[in-house]
């Protein structure tokens, strides 16, 4: 993880009140003071993984800018993302429960984000039913966004997978992208190939072109259209 940034967050909230959290906003003063003391504001570099699937998972903290996804791995070290987290989201809700992560989270982006301490996360649960209630508000969050990605990969074709994809970054950093099919082919759960035909398809109707340096820029309207055939029965 990269810590060059790494600073303390404070006992009151820190920067995470500047994007006021869901999470805070249900919180009473004191226990957002004690949930925040000792917590550090941290940066992590696009790819950088914080809790990987099938490791004992260490790290719990609030998103104040970026990206990330939730993804789980498959045979072959095949990756299938499984939600992804923005501004004011929660990092590792399930892992609160304790035991070995089945779901890892990314950075896709550059991100900046408050770690928590999760033994301090733990007491406080254990002692405010608000901060408990909260956590399981996140814990459904998860799991709406889980089930909605189970329900891209099984019903719907790659390129509209790879649409939702592109347009999930471009909401996020903007209509030029820099990803490779790679990254794309490991984020929706399929290989470079047909990553590389779901691209021609929506470069065909201009939804996506590529730069001379390899960029990729996006018509998030057409972007949406794809997206939205699968919603009206059009595929």
């Amino acid at each position: 993880m990269t810590t060059n940034d790494e600073s303390q967050a404070g006992e009151t909230g820190g920067p995470a009140r500047m994007v006021q959290p869901r999470l805070v906003r249900r919180l009473s003063a004191e226990t957002r003071g004690k949930l925040f003391r000792g917590a550090l504001e941290s940066r992590l570099a696009p790819g950088e993984v914080l809790n990987h699937p099938q490791r004992t998972p260490t790290i719990v903290g609030l998103v104040l800018e970026g990206l990330l996804r939730n993804y789980v791995v498959g045979p072959r070290d095949r990756e299938q993302s499984a939600g992804y987290l923005g501004e004011g989201d929660l990092v590792g809700a399930s892992h609160l429960l304790g035991g070995t992560a089945a779901v890892g989270t990314q950075a896709l982006t550059v991100v900046r984000f408050v770690r928590l301490s999760t033994d301090a996360v733990r007491q406080l649960m254990a002692t405010d039913p608000t901060l408990a209630l909260a956590i399981g508000a996140e814990l459904a969050r998860d799991h709406r966004a889980a089930t909605e990605e189970l329900a891209e990969t099984a019903f719907r074709k790659i390129r509209d997978r790879v649409a939702h994809h592109l347009l999930m970054r471009a909401e996020m950093q903007g209509e030029v992208l820099s990803i490779t099919h790679r990254d794309l082919a490991v984020c929706v759960g399929s290989v470079r190939e047909v990553v590389g035909r779901s691209l021609h398809d929506l470069e065909a109707a201009d939804a996506v072109r590529r730069t001379e340096d390899g960029q990729l820029v996006v018509d998030r309207s057409r972007l949406r259209a794809v997206v939205g055939e699968f919603t009206t029965g059009g595929h």
